[in-house]
């Protein structure tokens, strides 16, 4: 099977600690954070470096860096979508569904 290369000029990858590794980059398209959004200034640099049409796409999963993902929501607006995976479980013979922690994004 071959490796698809069609993005990999489109993606960097910088390694460093948010927010400081932000400030020496190029204006990003977009930036995506997986949690930690309790980290400060973490939001606002994000916000502030990303270009003007640009999209800010993050995953809290605790419920303090939700809180903060709505307050920023209700100032800036954007969307909000709550997604909640299950997996099947075994109950005796049969099969049920098993929640997995929800995610708001």
């Amino acid at each position: 099977m071959q490796q698809c290369q069609c993005f990999r000029r489109y993606i960097q990858i910088a390694a460093g600690i948010a927010p400081d590794a932000l400030n020496h980059l190029p204006e990003p398209d977009a930036i995506f954070i997986g949690d930690g959004l309790i980290t400060p200034d973490l939001l606002e640099t994000c916000l502030t470096t990303l270009r003007p049409s640009g999209i800010l796409t993050a995953n809290p999963v605790i419920v303090e860096s939700e809180q903060m993902l709505f307050q920023w929501q209700g100032k800036l607006g954007g969307n909000l979508t709550g997604i909640a995976i299950q997996r099947a479980k075994p109950v005796g013979k049969f099969l049920s569904w098993k929640a997995i922690a929800p995610v708001t994004q």
